[in-house]
């Protein structure tokens, strides 16, 4: 039985870090590509790189990844929110 354990309080933890480590990767990897997709969408590389133009349209570029990251960080939130809901609780 404590053979049990110890092989439990080690791979345990590194299962829940490898899916930490999918996830961030996931959502790092998402975001670079909705930034990639957003400057050929608006064209950043058009501009010359000291106009103020080219400030502005980079800035615009940034802001669907701004997005998608409050939108993923929303799922998160409600998630959490639903899954302490669902556990279980003390009686009062």
């Amino acid at each position: 039985m404590p053979r049990q354990n110890i092989i439990f309080s080690v791979v345990a933890p590194l299962v829940l870090m490898a899916i930490i480590a999918v996830i961030v990767v996931g959502i790092g990897e998402t975001l670079l590509a909705v930034h990639h997709e957003a400057e050929h969408y608006y064209h950043v590389d058009a501009y010359p790189k000291d106009s103020p133009e080219y400030r502005q349209v980079r800035e615009l570029a940034a802001l669907p990844a701004v997005a998608v990251a409050m939108a993923i960080a929303t799922v998160f939130l409600i998630g959490g929110a639903i899954a302490s809901r669902l556990a279980p609780q003390p009686k009062h």
